[in-house]
């Protein structure tokens, strides 16, 4: 009897699976994002390449789903899941849109105005108008523009944003008119978080700048190891 009974309750608490999409607010498919699954007892996965994820053994219950991907503002949502049950669960997370200054539009113009009056824009790649990281041919030809306006005196900048989880890294060059050609970096949230802390702007001597392809993709080098951390422009 008691047999009987114990079999009776298994399968009336059968386990569930939960799977599901996460999309950005655009409607792109977002892959490596954390969902976890919270109730009397949590869960936890990442999406594939198509934003796809999927849980099993769920207990039947009532659950919070939470995402998270760095960029992104994290979000919650609520389900109940029914003994034996499958469960397809669409979710949709925004980005999270950068503090007022710490944008590319406000980084660039703040580096156009170290740079000076008249200054030549020689290089600009934002991941947000290009959608994919810059190739080595398009920082060489920023570097060469760059070389040709330190050699005639112009000022000029060039600004390059970092793609991936390093989205909120800015770099590139300048110069004032007349003078020798720097190397910029500018973290907008150097502690993982621009909300959390303030930003990092580093400038360095880069008098003879060059474009080569690193491990994490194409960098602008310089000969100089001469640097400064200063206050941003604001």
């Amino acid at each position: 009897m008691w047999f009987i009974c114990a079999v009776a309750l298994a399968i009336l608490q059968a386990a569930g699976i939960v799977t599901g999409t996460v999309r950005d607010d655009s409607g792109g498919v977002l892959p490596g994002v954390t969902v976890r699954l919270s109730g009397d007892r949590e869960y936890r996965t990442v999406t594939d390449q198509s934003g796809r994820f999927r849980i099993v053994d769920v207990a039947p219950g009532s659950f919070t789903i939470e995402t998270t991907l760095s960029g992104f503002e994290s979000d919650t949502s609520r389900i109940t899941l029914q003994s034996g049950a499958n469960v397809d669960v669409p979710l949709t997370i925004r980005v999270r849109r950068s503090k007022p200054g710490r944008a590319f539009e406000d980084v660039a113009r703040r580096i156009a105005a170290e740079a000076g009056d008249g200054a030549v824009q020689c290089g600009s790649h934002s991941l947000s108008s290009a959608k994919t990281s810059i190739t080595l041919e398009q920082l060489e030809a920023f570097v060469s523009c760059a070389r040709e306006a330190v050699t005639a005196g112009r000022p000029f900048y060039v600004i390059v944003q970092s793609p991936g989880i390093d989205s909120r890294l800015y770099n590139g060059l300048f110069a004032a008119r007349g003078g020798s050609a720097k190397h910029f970096s500018f973290d907008s949230g150097p502690c993982g978080n621009e909300f959390d802390c303030e930003p990092r702007y580093v400038v360095s001597e880069c008098p003879a700048p060059t474009a080569k392809l690193k491990s994490y993709g194409p960098a602008i080098v310089c000969n100089s190891e001469v640097s400064h951390e200063r206050k941003f422009l604001q």
